[in-house]
């Protein structure tokens, strides 16, 4: 599939370039062809390590308690667990940025190995232009497709939030068990004696068992809400049941979540909180 793509957007590229380097520089067609086809191999050459390089490490930016997170790879799947809160905006930003140093290092490429190829016979002024005339005319293609595609992905930020939601009330069912076998007071009373010790030592009101921001009840677009039952008769609780909904559905989820002390997570696509009646989440 990888080679597929390659020649899929090799070829316009080629034929783009040739047409203004052929208009630019009034080379025949055939040297046109020349000329355009080995800088682009050069430039892909080099292009290719570049993007992977920025794809795996730049423009990731994670506030987890605020309301901004998105992460974006070009050659490799996508990160779980970063698209929610992300304004329609900053998708279509993000490919604008890491597409610009791909172009800079294109155009000097193509430069310098166009410069070599036509051994002084242009001058380097006109040659150096008519290189950034045809990466900027070669280049509008996949930026209006990165584009669009940060664009649709913006505006359906909510796949990855239920995934999240799901591994949160695993989260708190773990963090419940290890608290009712630690404290002899059975299953917390709030999601907050699971919060980190403001002095770093655990105890039954601050176990240090999840993060603060799940603690809060608020977390990546849903709302968890934590329902103790009633202490036995010797003021142990032995039941609790945690329902987990979008904070606005449809925009930061499309499914609520429940679960209980049976660690079992159930599920429901109606904008309603989901019960102990609705399925369990497969797998």
């Amino acid at each position: 599939m990888g080679p597929l793509i390659l020649v899929v957007t090799f070829v316009p590229v080629v034929a783009i370039e040739t047409y203004v380097l052929l208009r630019a520089l009034h080379l025949s067609t055939q040297r046109s062809i020349r000329v355009s086809v080995i800088t682009n191999a050069a430039s892909t050459a080099v292009g290719i390590p570049l993007a992977m390089a920025l794809g795996d490490s730049l423009l990731t930016a994670h506030f987890y308690r605020g309301k901004f997170s998105f992460s974006v790879h070009f050659f490799g799947q996508i990160p779980p667990l970063v698209y929610f809160h992300v304004p329609n905006w900053a998708m279509p930003v993000a490919m604008v940025i890491l597409l610009l140093p791909l172009f800079l290092a294109s155009w000097w490429i193509e430069y310098f190995v166009a410069r070599l190829l036509q051994k002084g016979e242009q001058p380097v002024r006109d040659l150096r232009r008519a290189e950034f005339k045809a990466n900027l005319a070669s280049y509008v293609l996949p930026l209006l497709l990165m584009v669009g595609v940060g664009i649709a992905a913006s505006r359906e930020p909510v796949y990855s939030t239920g995934a999240f939601a799901v591994g949160s009330l695993r989260t708190i069912n773990t963090a419940e068990i290890t608290y009712a076998s630690t404290y002899n007071t059975g299953y917390s009373r709030t999601l907050a004696d699971l919060a980190p010790a403001p002095n770093g030592e655990p105890n039954a009101t601050h176990a240090g068992l999840i993060d603060e921001a799940l603690a809060s009840g608020r977390k990546a677009g849903y709302i968890f809400t934590f329902t103790p039952g009633p202490p036995n008769a010797n003021g142990r609780i032995e039941t609790y049941t945690v329902s987990a909904q979008p904070l606005k559905y449809g925009e930061t989820g499309t499914n609520s979540y429940f679960t209980d002390q049976s660690g079992v997570i159930r599920q429901t696509i109606e904008d309603r909180p989901a019960t102990v009646n609705d399925p369990p989440v497969a797998g």
